[in-house]
């Protein structure tokens, strides 16, 4: 008896065991079965992150050894704006009685609070002294703003909930799960505090003049009158709050000013080009802190000359110069057959080839017929550089012996049709530029 009892006790254990298991799978099954009800809350918005503080007033000072302070302080950035919680889900009325699983609908996620701003700079100070030891008399407070505070994250809205936990149909059981109440939204992140404001120092009483660095004229200006540039050299330290009161707050590394580099610019013009053809050519010229000049010339226009630089003046002078257009304006004057050779004849219309060096490159194709291009019956004769030999320049104009190429000659008879396209590489004083021309005809 005990031993029966025993099995039947074990075996009803291992029994429920298994279902259970059964159960739990049946359930999760369920679960991913679930229909909804009623409608999902909506979003909370995030909230707008904070305005970055405005930097302090800058002051320049002449300081006479006299104790006085002076407050920089940048303004404190804004605060981040909350995000708005999610809204309750709706319409939360669950249906009796269905033959399915039910899940209500889940609430609203909360909208995430926004960013504190940045504290605003600390001012910057410019200060002319006579004794570097007055400095100690003089209290500034240059420090950058706090930073703003991050928003609120927004909470999370409520989800549908069951009224009916579990119900029957047809003998067999159903089930109800809440709706999912929504996620907090996140926290905005505090503001950085501003960077304390920079120092320069001057030694001396007399403030600095404004300094000319760079200037942009059109060149026919430039040749007509001469430039000053004018650039102020500062040299970057470390300690600058060991020079003022004790209690002073600026930035550690400041400036002092080291020298005032002046150099006056010239242009000497002796191209063929007048120079009031460039009327509308811009120029820039700048000055470095190593002492020299530098132009930028605008890509429309090809200049060759040479740059002189002394202690305190610049003399550009120009040789040749054309416009970057006039060196992409060949075109074909005709092509004759003469004495059973086929020439190409080009022709520059802007009348500079004197000064630009040339390359020709050329794609030779023909057909029976010139109204049959694009037929099937088109075929390239030949594709490459064309040899100097074969080009003959007279001024402004250039003559191809296009039979000097390895074509065969029955491709070259009057009554050919011949597809021509001709790729000239022009350079001229570092610059280059390409110019493709086509020409279809009959040779005659």
């Amino acid at each position: 008896m005990g031993r029966f009892a025993r099995f039947e006790a074990g075996g009803w254990r291992r029994s429920l065991g298994l279902a259970t298991i059964a159960l739990g799978l049946g359930s999760a099954i369920a679960t991913l079965a679930a229909s909804t009800f009623g409608f999902a809350g909506s979003n909370g918005y995030n909230g707008s992150n904070g305005r970055t503080g405005r930097t302090g007033p800058s002051e320049t000072l002449v300081f006479g050894g006299t104790a006085t302070s002076i407050s920089l302080v940048g303004r404190d950035g804004a605060n981040g704006g909350d995000g708005g919680d999610g809204r309750d889900a709706t319409s939360c009325i669950q249906p009796p009685n269905v033959p399915y699983d039910l899940r209500g609908a889940k609430g609203g996620d909360g909208g995430d609070g926004g960013s504190g701003g940045t504290g605003g700079r600390g001012g910057s100070l410019t200060v002319y002294y006579r004794d570097r030891a007055d400095l100690r008399q003089l209290e500034v407070d240059a420090s950058g703003g706090r930073g703003g505070y991050g928003g609120r994250g927004g909470s999370g809205g409520r989800g549908c909930r069951c009224r009916d936990w579990s119900w029957e149909v047809n003998d067999r059981r159903y089930y109800c799960d809440d709706g999912r109440r929504g996620q907090n939204g996140y926290s905005g992140r505090d503001g950085f505090e501003g960077e304390p404001g920079q120092l320069s120092l001057v030694e001396g009483s007399e403030p600095l003049p404004p300094e000319q660095p760079a200037i942009e004229l059109s060149l026919s200006e430039l040749g007509t009158r001469t430039v000053e540039l004018t650039k102020d050299v500062w040299e970057i330290r470390r300690g600058a709050r060991s020079l003022f009161a004790p209690s002073s707050v600026v930035a550690d590394e400041y400036r002092e000013f080291v020298e005032r580099l002046e150099k006056v610019v010239e242009v000497v013009w002796s191209a063929d080009h007048p120079i009031s053809d460039f009327d509308n050519v811009p120029v820039t010229l700048s000055l470095n802190e190593e002492g020299f000049v530098n132009a930028d010339f605008s890509e429309d226009l090809w200049i060759d000359g040479d740059a002189t630089q002394t202690s305190d003046r610049v003399t550009y002078t120009v040789d040749r110069a054309i416009l970057a257009s006039e060196a992409t304006q060949l075109n074909v004057a005709n092509v004759v057959t003469n004495a059973n050779n086929l020439e190409l004849a080009l022709v520059d219309v802007a009348q500079q080839s004197h000064l630009i060096t040339t390359q020709f490159q050329i794609r030779y194709r023909s057909t029976r017929s010139i109204s049959r291009f694009n037929d099937r019956r088109t075929r390239t004769r030949y594709e490459g550089e064309v040899p100097p030999e074969l080009v003959t320049q007279n001024f402004n104009r250039f003559t191809i012996n296009l039979s000097g190429l390895p074509i065969e000659e029955r491709y070259l008879r009057s009554g050919v049709g011949v597809e021509l396209k001709i790729t000239a590489i022009r350079q001229f004083a570092g610059h280059q530029a390409e110019q493709t021309i086509r020409w279809n005809g009959q040779i005659q």
